[in-house]
């Protein structure tokens, strides 16, 4: 086996100006490897389009967004960098509660004339989702726990109950039960019958909640 030499960025910060340069370093990296097929999440249609322009013909990118509709209030807006609590503050001076959190049609066809496949994600299949991620590279997310962020792996969930569009904050906890806990998504809920922390052991939804002390509108952050 031939020794293995690979380059990895650290970006100064994290934010939307890494965007290009991330593309590009997958762009350089799908050619080393022959990949041709590109898969890219996209709420505003911004990272789509930069996707576009950076993977030229011979790659085919598929762009992935929120059922039409779905909208975050502006709480649910990271705040981690100073440039995000400022847009967040300038929205809310404006008297907006809530943002868009999936494509619009316009842009859906915007991209699809460019040449991207767009797919918008049905979250009442996310039990299938996560059971195809088992058991890797796994379906997780960041437990939100005052300002700390813990690693958090979901190894079985099942639909919860269907609830109104906007009743809930994906990722935000539904409602916490002795046995158990169920998370909004796009959807409606999902409840969370087995999960693992960072480093620790497989376990039962009841167990878990025995180590920590979850409550409804906790987050699991992407």
């Amino acid at each position: 086996m031939q020794d293995l030499c690979l380059t990895v960025t650290y970006f100064a910060e994290p934010g939307p100006q890494n965007t290009a340069a991330t593309l590009r370093a997958a762009l350089a990296r799908a050619s080393d490897l022959g990949i041709s097929d590109v898969l890219v999440a996209s709420d505003t249609g911004k990272t789509a389009r930069e996707a576009l322009r950076v993977f030229q013909p011979g790659f085919r990118v598929t762009v992935v967004t929120n059922p039409a509709g779905l909208r975050l209030p502006l709480g649910a807006l990271h705040d981690y960098l100073p440039a995000f609590r400022a847009h967040r503050d300038a929205l809310e001076a404006k008297g907006v509660g809530s943002v868009e959190a999936s494509l619009s049609e316009e842009v859906v066809d915007e991209l699809r004339r460019s040449g991207a496949v767009v797919h918008r994600v049905d979250w009442r299949r996310l039990a299938d989702f996560v059971r195809a991620l088992n058991p890797w590279p796994t379906a997780w997310s960041f437990l939100d726990r005052r300002g700390e962020r813990e690693r958090t792996i979901f190894l079985r969930v099942r639909p919860g109950p269907p609830g109104r569009p906007g009743s809930g904050v994906p990722g935000e906890v539904a409602e916490v039960k002795k046995d158990g806990f169920s998370v909004w998504c796009g959807g409606g809920t999902v409840e969370v019958l087995e999960i693992q922390r960072q480093g620790g052991e497989r376990l039962d939804a009841a167990a878990y909640l025995r180590g920590r002390a979850l409550k409804a509108g906790d987050r699991f952050l992407s």
